[in-house]
């Protein structure tokens, strides 16, 4: 009938080439009704703290009283929605237009600022995985291999290919599983060996007439040298092809800022098998990026009421609210504090759009009828 059974990567896929996580191998699942904690019904809390069952416009009715004597209340700023990064452009972009309607912001607790925009003026991956085959050093910062498995195979299929693969993590972030790793460096704070590192480049650089590039030599005049961070810069320097990789929940803004320095002062912008490959913390990230939901949870500070759609975070982040609304498929801690509770659909019930790491448009195809 309609049951799922089983997940089945296509081996001719231009992106994964047949390469799988066990979330798409197995997380389909969670999509069944009977799976515990599934959202069957929209909820409204009650004054005893318990939920009762309703239906779909009755909730949604409420949300839109609230949204409305909020904002003529406290003004504007005091309303927003978040968005998850795993919702289809299409389901990102009517969120969006509805919240425009009302006038309020959208953002996703996933976002962060970003470090590579405020050198290159772009905040995506400025070149495709499988560049990363034919590069010969590729420097790996702030990677956590269960977020993003499938760098990790990517990776060993480079190491593989010939290319000298060197980590550069912090203590709490140790990755796992990376025997094929020429190098693995644990430094306390990484933001001070890419200073370094970037001293190392900056000083073989010829900046002249480039605006801001005297400032920025200055700034690491009283940089510590590190013979590990001098070698590896002057590896990733004189490599032919060389690439970074890193993940952006997991890096600094100051730290992913140096990175993009370095690749400039390398001379590794514009070209094949020379850049960086960026990695999004959720699988529609960029799409959030390319429909303008660039803003994090930062703007919270004033937010009295708040929509959120398929998004469970820190609990720190739901204080000081007077109202909440939560859409999503499952019942999550988030769930359990909202005032309401929408079902939402699961991401095998649509159709859509994902935009990936490459900035590559993907399409979902719906597989069971709500």
């Amino acid at each position: 009938g309609d049951r799922l059974v089983k997940a089945i990567p296509d081996r001719d896929g231009v992106v994964n080439r047949g390469l799988l996580c066990a979330n798409g191998k197995f997380g389909f699942a969670s999509a069944e009704e009977e799976v515990e904690k599934r959202v069957h019904r929209s909820l409204i809390k009650q004054a005893d703290g318990t939920f009762a069952e309703s239906g779909h416009h009755a909730a949604m009715m409420i949300t839109v009283r609230n949204i409305m004597s909020t904002i003529s209340r406290y003004g504007h700023d005091s309303v927003a929605v978040s968005l998850s990064a795993r919702l289809t452009n299409e389901e990102a972009y009517m969120t969006k237009q509805l919240a425009d309607r009302f006038g309020i912001r959208t953002f996703s607790f996933s976002n962060k600022p970003s470090g590579m925009k405020k050198v290159l003026g772009v905040d995506a991956s400025l070149n495709s995985i499988d560049e990363l085959l034919g590069a010969q050093v590729i420097l790996v910062a702030g990677y956590h291999v269960k977020a993003n498995p499938i760098m990790r195979v990517k990776l060993m299929q480079a190491a593989k290919a010939g290319a000298r693969v060197i980590f550069i993590c912090t203590e709490d972030n140790i990755p796992e599983n990376v025997a094929f790793a020429d190098e693995i460096h644990i430094i306390p704070d990484s933001i001070d060996f890419f200073r370094a590192m970037a001293k190392t480049l900056a000083a073989d650089f010829d900046g002249e007439g480039i605006p801001g590039f005297d400032e920025f030599k200055k700034s690491l005049a009283r940089v510590k040298k590190s013979e590990d961070a001098e070698r590896i810069a002057k590896l990733y320097k004189e490599a032919k092809k060389a690439m970074i990789v890193y993940q952006q929940n997991y890096v600094s803004v100051e730290c992913a800022s140096l990175l993009s320095e370095m690749a400039v002062l390398s001379g590794r912008i514009g070209k094949p098998r020379d850049g960086i490959v960026l990695l999004r913390p959720e699988n529609n990230s960029q799409g959030l990026i390319y429909l303008g939901i660039t803003d994090g949870p930062e703007i919270l500070d004033g937010v009295r009421s708040l929509i959120i759609v398929g998004e469970d975070p820190d609990q720190r982040y739901l204080r000081d609210l007077d109202f909440l609304t939560v859409c999503d498929t499952h019942m999550t801690k988030t769930g359990e504090a909202a005032d309401i509770v929408i079902q939402s659909p699961a991401p095998i019930h649509t159709d859509g759009t994902f935009i990936n790491t490459e900035r590559r448009m993907q399409t979902t195809k719906q597989v069971r009828k709500k």
